[in-house]
């Protein structure tokens, strides 16, 4: 008999946060930091305890060559069942590794031993040469993380070394994926060998994107030493953000006109209310915090997003996407590539249901059309 693992690869749900930091001895250290919640690994019975394991590695390459890695396994026990699918507790840890001058790609890889289950962060990252005058490092103060909630506090700390006490001029500002910039700030440096420069800023005053921390060192005649960037993504509260608008338009395949108009217009104080009444609606096992019908459908809208999306149609919109949300991936998929004498079309078969659906390719951009949808579709 042939075993098959099946590994399922997703997009990060995990917090996962990488700094660069150096020792009193100036030497550099990529320093990630990560959490996941409960809810996303599997948890099993052992005598009166829930347990879970699951493995993380870090692998860093120069160009295409391998150079390290480090790799260890996680073991997480908890007494309460409520615990093990809780979204709000988390399993932590923290890798760090030293470096010298160069450019890597560090992979951050979460493989959960249970499930197969396995996530994956990656990021390209400079160590610089130190300078007489430089900045040592940018980092997160408090829980370092990659997202802030509007409730939080944006804490930072840039460490800069002056060997040669000459002085300097430091920048620094939030700037949004749009572009537009928030508190910048200039200070002057002088007089010391080490400056370390604190802030403290309620994430409430940044509009809800993505942000980089971009840090700039001048010479005491203005000429740019070094510029450094961190990034990390402020957050509202589910109920309160845009994503909240987002989620409920990815509703449209199952929810009823009436459900999706009350959800779409209720007041902000109304919403929790109404999408949690219906989804309970839909929630295949009741009493428990997880809600499969939910996590499969999302999951399935995820999918969609990735693999369908063109650059004029989101994923979940595409006859593709829909059809993947409504019966799951297909059982076969025959893919017949674009020929002089006609358009690319694919096949998908679904067996239990005896479909064999035709997508043919429009205008060759990408994006497929379904030819013959099932009745009622």
């Amino acid at each position: 008999m042939t075993n098959i693992f099946i590994i399922i690869l997703l997009s990060t749900s995990v917090d996962v946060d990488f700094q660069v930091e150096r020792d009193v001895d100036l030497i550099p250290s990529v320093v990630v930091n990560y959490k996941i919640p409960y809810s996303e690994i599997s948890f099993y019975s052992e005598d009166s305890l829930f347990v879970a394991r699951y493995s993380v590695s870090l692998t860093i390459k120069q160009g295409n060559r391998q150079i390290s890695g480090k790799n260890e396994r996680k073991e997480v026990k908890v007494y309460d069942y409520a615990k093990t699918i809780s979204p709000n507790i988390h399993s932590s840890g923290i890798l760090k590794q030293r470096f010298s001058q160069g450019t890597y790609k560090i992979t951050l890889n979460i493989w959960d031993l249970q499930s197969n289950r396995r996530w994956k962060e990656e990021r390209d990252i400079l160590i610089p040469d130190m300078e007489p005058l430089d900045i040592g490092s940018v980092q997160w103060l408090g829980d370092p993380s990659y997202l802030i909630y509007t409730d939080d506090t944006v804490r930072f700390k840039i460490i800069i070394y002056d060997s040669e006490e000459k002085g300097a001029y430091l920048t620094y500002y939030f700037e949004s994926e749009v572009g537009s910039i928030y508190y910048e700030t200039d200070t002057l440096l002088k007089g010391e060998k080490k400056y370390i420069i604190s802030g403290h800023l309620s994430a409430k005053y940044f509009p809800e994107s993505k942000y980089k921390l971009v840090t700039i060192l001048k010479s005491i005649n203005m000429k740019e030493v070094r510029r450094n960037t961190l990034e990390f993504e402020i957050r509202e509260p589910f109920f309160h953000s845009r994503r909240y608008i987002k989620k409920v338009k990815q509703l449209k395949y199952i929810a009823t006109p009436k459900e999706m108009k009350n959800l779409l217009n209720a007041r902000t104080e109304k919403r929790q209310e109404l999408w949690e009444q219906f989804w309970r609606k839909r929630d295949p096992t009741h009493g428990d915090e997880i809600n499969e019908f939910r996590e499969e459908y999302f999951r399935r809208v995820d999918y969609a997003q990735e693999h369908f999306s063109t650059g004029l149609t989101e994923g979940w919109k595409t006859d593709k996407g829909k059809v993947y949300i409504y019966f799951g991936p297909p059982d076969l998929v025959e893919r017949h590539p674009f020929e002089i004498q006609g358009k690319a079309y694919d096949i998908w078969y679904y067996y239990d249901s005896g479909y064999r659906l035709i997508f043919v390719e429009r205008y060759n951009l990408g994006e497929y059309e379904l030819k013959n949808p099932p009745r009622g579709f």
